[in-house]
């Protein structure tokens, strides 16, 4: 009748309009038939489908309100002072914008993300103020004791949270630039790989910028000292493929498993510059690296909470 009718000129805009529509329409027909036929065969399936990913998205909502990410709100306004463009890097003083460390474990709790952060975080902490403030200094394999993070004193136990920080760098042609980096968009960076890794950088995905006030009692100077400190996801470099102009291929990266200190503290003295690092499209998404929601994941990422399986590194 009429509708057939209609159907078939639905199925004829989809054609070249040349003389073979015939055919043309013919396996749009097929085609329509093998989808209609298969749906009809698993509904039960595909309704729980729906239903299940209904259902995991009213608990990413759910979790997206409840945790608190590394970072002030997108309203909060902060400046940063005028800097000698030869300092490596400039931070605000702000202390508007502050957390209670305790509390943003508390709120985060079941996050892997946030696993040993109050740990770590004093590990860091200490090493900073037990050797200085030369991140090159630090002795990686000495691992602070119990009363070592015990004599660390951090004031009012806060987080003084940042928006942006600024690192100034020398360009390939000897010039003078300035990267603004932020856990918000511009938030991958690069630093200078130990001697004798595969790769001559480390790259790093930023999760949040912030400060401390902390001392060491029973040292003598107990004034407190501001601690900058880079919350940040690592990357691994994936030496399987070949990466050059040899091989005409840029460096391929993946996110950190959990089991190989996925996460870490650095001092914004080790950053390079930022890096330009593009998403692998063609290999795919996972959750594999880091399962469920988390704070180390931007928020108009992927719905289904996922990261894309590799990356790669513009050069």
């Amino acid at each position: 009748g009429e509708l057939e009718h209609r159907r078939l000129k639905r199925f004829y805009v989809r054609t070249n309009k040349n003389a073979k529509f015939v055919s043309q329409i013919a396996k749009h027909q097929r085609r329509e038939r093998f989808v209609n036929k298969a749906h009809k065969q698993a509904p039960a399936a595909k309704q729980g489908g729906a239903a299940a990913a209904r259902k995991a998205k009213a608990r990413r909502l759910m979790t997206r309100e409840t945790v608190r990410p590394l970072r002030p709100g997108r309203d909060v306004t902060e400046i940063i002072e005028q800097s000698n463009p030869g300092d490596h890097h400039a931070i605000s003083s702000d202390q508007r914008t502050h957390m209670d460390i305790t509390g943003f474990v508390h709120d985060n709790e079941g996050d892997p993300a946030v696993k040993n952060f109050a740990r770590d975080l004093r590990a860091h902490l200490f090493q900073h103020l037990h050797t200085g403030a030369d991140p090159s200094s630090a002795d990686e394999e000495y691992e602070p004791s119990f009363e070592d993070l015990a004599a660390l004193r951090i004031r009012h136990d806060r987080m003084y949270v940042h928006k942006r920080m600024l690192v100034n760098y020398t360009s390939y042609d000897m010039r003078r630039e300035q990267d603004s980096i932020n856990p918000s968009s511009h938030n991958d960076i690069m630093l200078l790989a130990p001697p004798g890794s595969p790769h001559p950088y480390l790259y790093a995905h930023l999760l949040g910028i912030f400060h401390v006030n902390a001392y060491l009692a029973g040292h003598g100077n107990e004034e407190p000292t501001r601690i900058h400190v880079l919350f940040v996801r690592w990357y691994n470099i994936d030496t399987t493929l070949p990466w050059g102009l040899n091989a005409c291929r840029l460096p391929r990266l993946e996110f950190a498993p959990l089991d190989d200190d996925a996460f870490g503290f650095i001092s914004p003295d080790q950053v390079l510059r930022a890096a330009h690092i593009i998403p692998a499209f063609m290999h795919g998404s996972s959750d594999d690296a880091l399962p469920g929601f988390s704070i180390a994941r931007a928020d108009d990422e992927s719905e289904d909470d996922q990261d894309w399986n590799y990356y790669y590194v513009g050069m």
